[in-house]
This record gives structure tokens, C-alpha cells and sequence, in this order.
């Protein structure tokens, strides 16, 4: 029986038929149905070949053998999971209340448990906190998560990914009712084996914030646009688990499709 779904699979995609693989994704099962729309995207002309360029499905091998090809899927379903965690952990848990700093702090350790140890974030902005952050962190511990240094050079370290996400992050202070929205069609990874056979992916999403408190008048969310941002950078798979390793952040303008292409 897997052989007949792997046999199914790998046709599919060498006929390029988006439709007809996406009918295929959904006989692997709900998870990789769900994924879908992120993983079928259009053989668009001029797309990159190289291992971190073009559209998610340049992440297939078409040299490889079937179990490779179903293996790559597998990991971009999985890359998807540490996409969803890291837009739960920096939006509000509680949009009427606000979240007490508990929760807050549970959600720092959210969002800090997508990270290697060792990763670096550069924020690219001409704010005060522009520039790295470079480890991981306890939001507990004031040796690892400290606050800014307000070091903005292109050499110098601002802290700690926990520094970031305690003390910088809109969505994780207090005062502020923020979800983090992500556009599915601008997300992307390619994740591809390097020379030691260790899984690698580039990975690309959008973070676009929204303010959620209560308007007074009306009792509806207010659904004000505060900030648009996104995340480029690298993952790798450690020890059977899919980190962020080396990452930067910078504005975005309004998330637009690709355009469709003529029939």
C-alpha cells in the first residue's frame, strides 16, 4: 500500500498538475492535506533553481527516488509547525483581559523554543533596537535575557533572543493585544539535505500585527494594523527537531499575490 501511494505521489509531481497534486496530498492524510495550498505552487518561469531560490516545490529533488521526494514533503509539513508556534506564541491569548505575566512569560518560552541555542536574530530597522541577538535565553534569568544595549553597529549585540521577544516584541508586552497574522501564499521553504546529509531549509514568512482591544463604542475588536514585518532566514533539523539558526527581520510593504499566470 505505501508503495502504491509513494507510486501516486511521484507521478503527481512529475506531471506538474497542481490540482491533481493536491488530490494526492489529501490521500497522505489531514495534515498534509491542510498544507496543501502552501506546498502545490505554479511552475512560474524564471523561478531559481538554486537550493534556497524559486518557489517551494524547487524544493523537490526531481533526481531523487520516490522515499526522498515523499521525505521532503514530510519536512515541510513539519516546518509549517514551527511556523504556526512561532504566530501563537507572539499573539495575545486573552484579546478581552490581556494576558497576565505569566502567560506572557509561557509565551516568551514559546517562542524561544523554535531557536537553537546558538541563533541569531538581526532586526533591520532604525530604531534603538535594531541589530542582533544572538543566543537563546530564559525570560528568568536576567544574565541570559537581558535588556537592550541599545548597540545598533552591524558588529555589536543588542542581547539575547529572549532580550528580543521580553523587551522588544510588540505582541509579547503587557499593554498591547496584538495577533499576528501570516499571509500563507508569501510563506516559503526549501528544505534540501547539505553535504553531512543534515536537513536545511530556508525559510520566509510575514508577521502582520493587529491590534485587537476592544473598541469602546462598538464591543468589536478594533483590528487596528500596527506593524508589518517579516522573518528570512535559515532553520536546521537538530537532534530530530526543526530550529531557526540564523534569521533577520525588516518591514514589509502590503502582502500581493503573485500575479496569476495566463492560461
Amino acid at each position: 500500500m505505501r508503495n502504491q501511494i509513494i507510486s501516486t505521489f511521484s507521478s503527481a509531481i512529475l506531471r506538474g498538475g497542481a490540482l491533481a497534486l493536491g488530490a494526492v496530498l489529501c490521500t497522505l492524510g489531514p495534515g498534509l492535506c491542510g498544507n496543501a495550498q502552501q506546498i502545490i505552487t505554479s511552475d512560474t518561469p524564471g523561478a531559481g533553481t538554486g537550493a534556497y531560490q524559486g518557489n517551494i516545490a524547487n524544493g523537490f529533488d526531481s533526481g531523487g527516488d520516490d522515499e526522498n521526494r515523499l521525505d521532503q514533503l514530510a519536512q515541510m509539513t513539519e516546518l509549517e509547525q514551527l511556523h504556526a508556534t512561532f504566530h501563537a506564541a507572539v499573539s495575545v491569548h486573552d484579546p478581552v483581559n490581556g494576558d497576565s505575566a505569566a502567560v506572557i512569560t509561557q509565551r516568551i518560552r514559546e517562542a524561544l523554543s523554535i531557536f537553537a541555542k546558538d541563533a541569531q536574530l538581526t532586526v533591520v530597522s532604525t530604531a534603538t533596537t535594531a541589530g542582533n541577538y544572538v543566543g537563546n535565553g530564559d525570560p528568568d534569568d536576567p544574565e541570559t535575557c537581558p535588556p537592550p544595549t541599545y548597540d545598533t553597529s552591524a558588529t555589536g549585540q543588542q542581547g539575547t533572543l529572549c532580550t528580543f521577544f521580553k523587551y522588544v516584541s510588540g505582541g509579547l508586552q503587557q499593554a498591547n493585544k496584538f495577533v499576528s497574522l501570516s499571509p500563507a501564499y508569501k510563506t516559503k521553504y526549501v528544505p534540501v539535505k547539505d553535504e553531512d546529509g543534515q536537513w536545511k531549509s530556508s525559510v520566509y514568512f510575514e508577521c502582520h500585527y493587529f491590534d485587537v482591544s476592544l473598541n469602546t463604542t462598538t464591543g468589536l475588536p478594533n483590528w487596528t494594523a500596527k506593524s508589518h514585518v517579516d522573518l528570512d532566514g535559515e532553520a536546521r533539523k537538530i537532534d530530530g527537531r526543526w530550529l531557526l539558526t540564523r534569521v533577520s527581520s525588516s518591514a514589509v510593504p502590503v502582502p500581493v499575490p503573485a500575479p496569476i499566470p495566463a492560461p
